[in-house]
């Protein structure tokens, strides 16, 4: 798994970046802080949760959802994704998130969470993950 130093978002675009949020993990008790939020999810969101933990998403279904997922990166130290219908405050629409952990070891410090509703959107963000994980998604 890459450390989150490795991560070079000049090799991302502005609208995919806008798309993105990173997580950090903090482990006792386990909870999830968002370090960085693009515009574009923060409006999807209803709010900009920098600093905020995950916790602090509402509604608490959809916070539980997401406390989930990252919990899951956590205990299996791969990507995950997940395809979501109904997301913050566009109801209607389908999302694909992809979370990508990032540590030191077998321990996951932070999680790269991109969201797009376009599949080439996410291989790119795949892919660059790859290069600096040695070509591995496990």
């Amino acid at each position: 798994m890459p450390a989150w130093a490795e991560w070079d978002w000049s090799h991302v675009s502005p609208n995919i970046r806008s798309w993105c949020a990173v997580i950090e993990v903090s482990r006792y008790p386990l909870d999830f802080i968002y370090r960085f939020s693009g515009e574009g999810r923060s409006r999807l969101l209803g709010n900009d949760y920098t600093g905020q933990s995950v916790l602090d998403i509402k509604p608490a279904v959809m916070s539980n959802k997401i406390l989930q997922e990252y919990a899951t990166v956590v205990e299996r130290r791969a990507p995950l994704l997940v395809s979501t219908f109904g997301f913050g405050q566009s109801q209607n629409r389908a999302y694909n998130l992809l979370r990508l952990p990032f540590g030191h070891g077998e321990q996951v410090e932070h999680i790269l969470s991109a969201c797009s509703q376009e599949d080439t959107d996410l291989s790119a963000i795949k892919a660059l993950f790859n290069s600096h994980n040695g070509g591995n998604t496990e």
